[in-house]
């Protein structure tokens, strides 16, 4: 139920959906191939094909909740996705500023504490970035808050109640991101810590958890084994060091807190640095018997598992170096933990003579953080206005002559279907069209039946070379590649055997 003392915060979530509205408004989301993947899936589901990606092949890389969403929300509206999504996503972003509202009640701060906090949150460049574009973490921080809520109400309780619906939301979380398998470990983490239960009842409820909470993942990774003998798809051995993750990692913390330049040049250090910081606080808050703040400890928690998780994977299994994008859910709870550590300190007795002093340094720091952040928004949405966020929905991609022919001559993509490309899913997006993505070298079965195939359609894009991908010249040793149509972008190829 909204009181008065929540319209400053309303209104500070207005603001954020506003900002959101600023930087599409040129073009509208952002697009990756990621999105793709989740937009051409939601079409399959609204058109009853099923869980089919925009190449026709069943998706498996990515979990189902997030282009359920998006399939649901089609329905509902009776929009397209596209004109609709800068609208939902501003509300997500709306929602998030709310709820960390409610969360940051708890941290006893006054209201000029709360405001800063709920600013910062706001203006993050880590929180913008993630809700211009079209990507499941839009959902998945969404989802992430409101485990936290119903964590704390279960850890107050302990009733089968409470634990059904934060089990529920563990599950949703999980099946919308594979990493919501933090929020497993954490709800399970959080319950073996609870002290005021008897070892029969957690066993119990931790099983009860678990069951629910990887329920909808694991109906969804046995469908992708029916279909494609993988549970999340072919995935290569990690590329980047335990250490190089780590300084990738620091990089990111650095641009979290701008205010400290100088730590620019020790982002290994800070990366280490974080990790262990947070390590010790789980520690201390898994062993305190009571504890008067839950939100701390359940975003702690959270904080250093998820933390784990993803430098762990991205070490033993090769995907996108750590960037801002993955730490994105790990930001609100990160900041909440340490903004209740700094109030703290301004109240700790031991310390009551430096009280003045250290609440000047605690705004000034984060007064000199939001300005950061500001300028960094304002930048971005100068840029964007002109062009469109980068991504496909991009003006250059727009307006590019190799897409603009596939529009207008339809027939060349209908004449044969096997019909591939370097860059299949831009091709979705602007003619609706399935079109086979070009194997990764390393994945032999699939290069095997791509070279097996007597004739074939490719549409190669000149500067969108991917790294693991086959080259040009590799295919030209297996196909005569006659040119349909040829663009300063790229060509059309007939290729035959």
């Amino acid at each position: 139920m909204l009181t008065r003392k929540d319209f400053p915060t309303l209104i500070i979530a207005l603001i954020g959906f506003i900002l959101i509205q600023f930087f599409t408004k040129h073009g509208g989301l952002g697009l990756s191939p990621d999105s793709i993947c989740y937009l051409s899936t939601a079409d399959a589901l609204t058109q009853g094909y099923g869980f089919l990606q925009f190449d026709h092949r069943p998706m498996i890389l990515f979990p189902f909740g997030y282009p359920v969403f998006l399939s649901i929300l089609k329905i509902l509206t009776r929009y397209e996705l596209l004109e609709v999504m800068p609208i939902v996503n501003g509300f997500l972003f709306a929602v998030v500023i709310f709820l960390c509202s409610k969360i940051a009640d708890d941290l006893n701060a006054n209201k000029w504490i709360k405001f800063l906090l709920l600013s910062l949150i706001t203006t993050s460049p880590a929180l913008t970035e993630v809700y211009f574009m079209m990507w499941s973490e839009t959902l998945f921080i969404l989802e992430i808050l409101l485990f936290f809520l119903f964590a704390k109400k279960y850890l107050i309780d302990f009733s089968i109640q409470s634990l059904l619906l934060f089990s529920f939301l563990a599950a949703i979380a999980f099946d919308t991101r594979y990493a919501g398998l933090t929020l497993v470990v954490t709800g399970g983490t959080l319950i073996l810590g609870v002290s005021k239960m008897d070892w029969i009842k957690k066993i119990k409820h931790i099983l009860i958890f678990g069951s629910i909470s990887s329920f909808f993942v694991t109906l969804n990774l046995l469908r992708n084994y029916y279909y494609a003998e993988s549970f999340t798809g072919i995935r290569q051995a990690g590329f980047y060091t335990l250490n190089q993750n780590m300084t990738y990692f620091g990089s990111i913390i650095y641009q979290w807190f701008p205010f400290l330049p100088f730590i620019k040049k020790y982002e290994n250090g800070v990366g280490y640095l974080f990790m262990l910081t947070f390590f010790f606080i789980f520690i201390y808050k898994f062993f305190k018997k009571t504890d008067q703040n839950l939100y701390i400890k359940i975003a702690s928690t959270f904080t250093f598992i998820y933390s784990l998780l993803i430098i762990v994977t991205s070490t033993v299994s090769r995907y996108e170096e750590i960037n801002s994008r993955l730490l994105a859910p790990l930001y609100i709870s990160c900041f909440v933990t340490l903004f209740f550590y700094a109030i703290s300190c301004t109240k700790n007795k031991l310390i009551s003579f430096f009280k003045l002093g250290w609440t000047l340094l605690f705004l000034s720091i984060g007064l000199i953080t939001l300005k950061n952040y500001i300028q960094v928004d304002y930048d971005i949405i100068k840029q964007v206005n002109d062009t469109g966020i980068g991504g496909y929905n991009e003006d250059s991609w727009k307006q590019n002559s190799l897409i603009q022919c596939l529009i207008s001559n339809p027939s060349i993509l209908a004449e044969n279907k096997f019909s591939y490309s370097n860059v299949s899913p831009v091709i979705y997006l602007y003619t609706k069209k399935p079109v086979w993505m070009l194997p990764e070298k390393q994945h032999l079965t699939e290069v095997y039946r791509f070279f097996k195939n007597a004739h074939i359609t490719l549409v190669w894009f000149k500067d969108e070379v991917q790294q693991d991908g086959l080259k040009l010249e590799e295919i030209k040793r297996q196909f005569h590649l006659i040119p349909i149509y040829s663009f300063k972008e790229g060509t059309i190829y007939d290729g035959r055997k």
